[in-house]
């Protein structure tokens, strides 16, 4: 080989080696970085006229495992879902309060039994009349809070759908432009690495909300289609359509169109629904959370409310009760219409007659609701009935009650252990999904950057460099003889 060839040779291996010692550096700057792709150089042969003519730098190869990022984008999704099941479930639970806990529903039901046995014991009693009047009011105010946390828990998981929504139609905006960058880029000969991981990155950021398959398209696009077969992004970004709420009230629903479904390019798409189009992610979980969970306890406090009204309603317990006159417990101070059930939990209250702050009379807890005046003190038979009344059996009329009969005390523990049983389900698959996506991520980060062999690998590339400056160095001898000679 000529001492021309020779130079030529060691040229092109010094700027190989130095390209690859960068490539390093880039790598071992990023090994952190949330999307990057490890980098490898390219290198080839070239030949002239039969003999080596150096090497030649073909391009920079970005190296990801697909596989291990579908899998954990999946896992991001399924993970995202049950932990929003498990924190709404969670939330609904702490309102409802532990059966046994002070303030929890079934101790304020409790405790209006045992007013009412404590006062039957003394009629003559004032303060243990205003203790039975505190109970009351206790408990029917307990049930409105819940049930207003239930609109309260709807009502953010509409705002956070909003939310998702947006963020959903922005991503899929710039995912496409990078579509059209990335597609030039590879047309023209280029490797658009960086392009690539900022894709990465804005994909990972929209996989909690809806699973997604990423499809390879020509000239490096990818398209973006849910487990659901779905089709967010293919040459064109789709436009998701959702309008936020604000107030929801107890009426509202989807079905009933006064709360807002989802749509993809004008065209309704079913979620939150047992094998949805879109349904696996933390968009679905909110659906649910609005549409199913949420109005399934608002429904369960309803019946839970209608059961106190009618115990204490009509003549049975209370013979100074006429028609349509409420009795202890009310429909935001009238008488129950079976015809309104929906929100009667957010609307119960005690009845005014009983409570001197709104022109009542303590005495009409002992006497009668109806009664014109006080009767003897000491008789407690209509407070030993309302306590008899708290005790009976009584068949729940709906809800996801069990069938039989069931005291106030049986449907609010009942109530509280559905609660419970769905969040500890709930909990239970979030930590499953929690565990596959750590074992995802870490497959995922094995084909990552790995330091260690990045730097021996720069051990060897600084080898390379310093042989390649050793042939030019000895050329430089051979040719500065040659001039000498």
């Amino acid at each position: 080989m000529s001492i021309s060839g020779s130079l030529s040779n060691a040229y092109s291996g010094l700027t190989a080696a130095s390209r690859a010692a960068q490539n390093v550096s880039a790598n071992v700057a990023n090994a952190l970085t949330p999307g990057y792709g490890r980098r490898e150089v390219s290198l080839s042969s070239t030949a002239l006229d039969g003999n080596g003519g150096g090497v030649r730098i073909d391009g920079i190869r970005r190296i990801v495992d697909q596989l291990a990022i579908s899998n954990r984008r999946l896992a991001d999704a399924a993970e995202q879902r049950e932990s929003l099941a498990a924190k709404g479930a969670a939330r609904l639970e702490a309102a409802l309060g532990e059966p046994g806990t002070t303030g929890s529903l079934s101790d304020l039901v409790t405790g209006l039994e045992t007013a009412l046995l404590a006062a039957a014991n003394a009629p003559d009693s004032q303060s243990q009349l205003h203790s039975t009047l505190n109970a009351l009011q206790a408990l029917s105010g307990k049930i409105n809070t819940v049930t207003q946390e239930t609109q309260n828990l709807r009502m953010d998981a509409d705002t956070k759908i909003a939310a998702g929504v947006e963020n959903l139609n922005a991503t899929l905006q710039n995912l496409h432009k990078l579509n059209v960058d990335i597609a030039r880029q590879v047309a023209s000969g280029h490797e658009p690495t960086a392009l690539f991981d900022q894709r990465q990155r804005l994909i990972d950021g929209i996989t909690d909300l809806v699973p997604l398959k990423i499809v390879p398209r020509e000239f490096g696009k990818v398209a973006l289609i849910s487990t659901g077969g779905t089709v967010l992004l293919d040459g064109r970004a789709g436009v998701f359509s959702f309008t936020e709420s604000g107030v929801i009230t107890p009426d509202m629903s989807l079905a009933s169109g006064a709360l807002s479904g989802l749509s993809l390019d004008g065209v309704a798409v079913p979620i939150g629904q047992s094998g949805g189009p879109l349904n696996g992610g933390a968009l679905a979980a909110q659906f649910q959370l609005r549409d199913v969970t949420a109005p399934e306890i608002s429904l369960a406090l309803d019946i839970i409310a209608r059961d106190l009204i009618e115990r204490f309603d009509g003549p049975a317990p209370d013979t100074t009760i006429g028609a349509l006159v409420p009795g202890l417990f009310t429909d935001a101070g009238l008488a129950f219409d079976p015809l309104k059930l929906t929100g009667l939990a957010g609307r119960l209250a005690v009845n005014s007659a009983v409570d001197p702050d709104l022109g009542g009379a303590l005495w009409r807890l002992r006497d009668g609701i109806g009664g014109s005046s006080p009767g003897p003190q000491g008789d407690g038979r209509l407070l030993a009935n309302l306590a008899e009344v708290m005790q009976t059996g009584r068949a729940a009329p709906g809800g996801p009650f069990a069938t039989g009969l069931h005291t106030p005390a049986d449907l609010a523990t009942d109530l509280a252990s559905l609660t419970a049983t769905s969040r500890l389900h709930a909990e239970e698959r979030f930590a499953y999904e929690s565990a596959r996506r750590a074992t995802f991520s870490e497959a995922e980060l094995a084909a990552g950057v790995n330091t260690d062999a990045e730097l021996q690998n720069l051990l060897l590339i600084e080898e390379n460099f310093a042989a390649n400056a050793r042939v030019i160095s000895a050329a430089d001898e051979l040719l500065q003889v040659l001039l000498g000679i």
